[in-house]
């Protein structure tokens, strides 16, 4: 009796089902990679609700703390008939508002390339020779805006950190665009962050963080006690 329809039907059949629990696996893997996308994303819309309200209070700290005490100080210098200092404390008031107002939406980025932008900013934040800006950018870049601002915003903060705590630190900044990628270098040579940033001024560092992996990108910090920081942020081009 010829037994070969009935091995050829057992090669079928273990065929079969050999595709189908590859199949199942494909499934099952693919379904475990859904969960784990689904939970990062969470975790990601958490971090960054978390950010937006630490935002928020810092900006209402702000306001509340600084601006609106001083717009109580001119009302007061104004009913004791001291209108020239009532004046001055207004303008030094409209300034700050003008910079905070900068702060949350620069126009720059808008207006100017990113490294025009950073050079605004520099020389805003910081005094004369104390800082240098560096780029090469081709002409054709046509950098997209949520680099440009993703970028612009961890040489915001590098900087902020340099004002509140190295202020005598000459700042450089570098700026690489090519076809795949953009990169910023921003380098400092003050006391370094170990030494001069607290456990408050982590939410500004997460932040950095937060906003380059968001577009798939990698940020590092080197910094040493009296050795200075530096701050690379790089984001690849769509």
């Amino acid at each position: 009796m010829d037994s070969t329809p009935s091995l050829l039907v057992w090669v079928l059949t273990l065929s079969a089902l050999s595709v189908s629990a590859l199949i199942v696996v494909v499934a099952a893997a693919f379904l475990w990679h859904q969960r784990q996308a689904v939970r990062q994303a969470r975790a990601f819309g958490h971090q960054l609700l978390g950010a937006q309200e630490a935002e928020r209070g810092r900006i209402a700290r702000e306001l509340h703390d600084d601006i609106v005490q001083r717009l109580w100080s001119v009302r007061l210098q104004s009913q004791s008939g001291r209108v020239e200092t009532a004046d001055a404390t207004l303008e030094t008031v409209l300034a700050d508002l003008r910079s905070l107002a900068h702060d949350l939406h620069p126009p720059a980025i808008d207006q100017m390339n990113l490294a025009e932008a950073l050079r605004d900013l520099a020389g805003r934040q910081l005094s004369d020779g104390q800082w240098t800006v560096s780029s090469d950018v081709p002409p054709e870049s046509g950098l997209e805006r949520e680099v440009a601002v993703a970028l612009y915003r961890v040489a915001q903060e590098a900087i902020t950190n340099v004002v509140k705590h190295a202020a005598s630190a000459h700042v450089e900044l570098v700026l690489q665009v090519s076809a795949r990628q953009a990169e910023l270098i921003v380098r400092d040579d003050g006391p370094g962050i170990a030494a001069a940033v607290d456990r408050r001024r982590a939410f500004g560092l997460r932040g950095m963080h937060e906003r380059v992996e968001m577009l798939g990108g990698r940020l590092r910090i080197d910094s040493a006690e009296e050795a200075g920081t530096t701050v690379v942020a790089t984001v690849p081009r769509r």
